[in-house]
């Protein structure tokens, strides 16, 4: 038993001085992981070396651009904005730092004067070039090209560069001239918008036996379109010739004699005369149940998609460049488990102040940006996707000759005709919603009852009839429901 205890005792000696260290430790690092940060400079903006370096090493201004700012490289330079920098330097009580300017050339031409002592904690902001720009250079190209959309605005850019940017013209271009729309950024007197004119592609003296002659000559410039200097917000509109038409295809399918994909014959075909083409329709077809569906997109939607994903796509970069500020600013992180209003990450690092707020502040509407493009794209790519239902009674037109309800088809329509489904669905506020054989001459009120009846909470009843159109059950209205009808109980509305 003594043995045990002196082993114990033997063990505890050493153990309690380790945790006596181990603790000692816990009290001194922060002060010197303190003392340490204190003694750091911080460069930011457009530089090649951002984040905090020791102020030992670059105890002025010219010292820390020299090791740190890349300004020595001469096209590095070239994106920087020389004639202002900032020194923020944080002072004691509630005025805010201290905002010291000084002229990039100056310091690094060591001008008199010039090269600031730098203090523990000192930012050093050096700008992009682009701050000076009033206006971002961008021009547009829309309408019968490859890649219609907005366009980086080069040096001395003509027309001819932004059409072979944009892929050249698609089959169906006119390819003689093109409307430009110019806006005047000083502004126009009176009611004028903007001004508007066509450019032509060619010379009057220009023959050529094929587009990629057309294209050819553009590109070597020798044509008017070579000559044509763009100006920033400049829109180009490329129109479709008259003379061409592509194959308009359309599908049909179901109880047709012969079903699959027909190609317009002409620009007013409508859809009895496909249904003719077609052979008419079987002994299975149920007319009433006919449907006609029309895609949603169109060259004014592909324009818009395209402009939101470039929208994404820059939001996306500037969110990263943001984030990477942040985590800089932060001291190499963000935290996790500490959150700002609206749910974005707060810095690990508050020595910085007002500084810090506003990068902090940029980077998250740098994140609601990004959002905001990524939501606005993916709807605007739902509707591309989706398919419309044009209300058509085909039982109507087939059968009693109605043309009111022949529609002229378009590219990309598609035409359904199913079998009769000897059914009507009944969904909602019912004790026992489901599908149920269809009555000839039946009403709503009909089908609701065999249902099971309303529920406690049931309000107003719909009826969509195999055509698309709807009805609503009310004391005046109680309408006969066709076979492959919905009958819809809807939830009652609270007073």
């Amino acid at each position: 038993m003594k043995r045990g205890l002196r082993t114990v005792r033997g063990w505890n000696g050493p153990l309690a001085v380790l945790m006596l260290v181990m603790f000692l430790l816990m009290l001194t690092l922060p002060a010197a992981w303190a003392q340490g940060s204190s003694k750091m400079v911080y460069l930011r903006g457009q530089v090649r070396d951002p984040g905090e370096h020791p102020i030992s090493q670059n105890p002025t201004l010219y010292q820390l651009l020299i090791n740190h700012s890349g300004l020595t490289d001469d096209r590095f330079r070239e994106e920087v904005y020389e004639s202002r920098g900032e020194v923020v330097r944080t002072t004691e009580g509630d005025e805010g730092p201290e905002i010291i300017s000084f002229s990039v050339i100056d310091v690094l031409s060591q001008e008199p004067g010039s090269n600031i002592p730098l203090q523990p904690q000192d930012m050093v902001r050096i700008y992009k070039k682009e701050v000076t720009k009033a206006f971002e250079n961008y021009v547009w190209i829309t309408g019968y090209v490859k890649y219609p959309g907005r366009y980086d605005m080069t040096r001395d850019m003509t027309l001819a560069d932004l059409l072979l940017r944009a892929g050249g013209f698609a089959p169906e271009a006119y390819m003689l001239d093109a409307e430009v729309s110019r806006v005047e950024l000083h502004g126009i007197p009176g009611d004028t918008l903007n001004r508007t004119f066509d450019v032509q592609m060619l010379h009057t003296y220009n023959v050529v036996q094929n587009p990629e002659d057309v294209l050819s000559l553009i590109y070597q410039g020798a044509t008017p379109a070579s000559n044509f200097k763009m100006q920033a917000y400049d829109q180009v509109h490329v129109r479709r010739s008259p003379d061409i038409t592509l194959p308009n295809n359309v599908v049909l399918e179901g109880q047709v004699l012969y079903p699959g994909t027909y190609t317009l014959e002409r620009r007013d075909e409508t859809l009895s005369e496909l249904i003719d083409r077609a052979g008419g329709l079987t002994s299975d077809a149920y007319m009433a149940g006919g449907q006609l569906l029309r895609a949603a997109e169109d060259k004014g939607l592909d324009l818009t998609i395209e402009e939101m994903r470039k929208e994404v796509k820059n939001a996306r970069e500037e969110m990263e460049i943001r984030e990477r500020a942040v985590r800089t600013m932060s001291g190499g992180g963000v935290t996790g488990n500490t959150q700002a209003q609206g749910g974005f990450p707060l810095l690990n690092n508050s020595r910085l102040g007002d500084a810090t707020a506003e990068i902090l502040e940029s980077y998250e509407f740098a994140i609601r940006r990004y959002q905001d493009a990524k939501e606005n794209y993916e709807a605007a790519m739902a509707l591309k996707r989706g398919m419309k239902r044009i209300n058509v009674d085909f039982y109507a037109l087939l059968m009693k000759g109605d043309m009111k309800q022949d529609v002229v088809l378009m590219e990309g329509d598609k035409i359904i005709i199913p079998k009769a489904p000897g059914t009507v669905t009944v969904l909602g506020q019912v004790n026992n919603p489901g599908i149920f054989d269809h009555a000839p001459g039946k009403t709503m009120e009909y089908y609701i009852m065999i249902a099971g009846g309303r529920t406690d909470i049931a309000g107003d009843a719909v009826l969509t009839q195999p055509s698309g159109y709807s009805y609503s059950l009310d004391f005046l209205s109680n309408p006969n429901v066709q076979e492959g009808a919905v009958v819809r109980v809807l939830r009652d509305r609270p007073n």
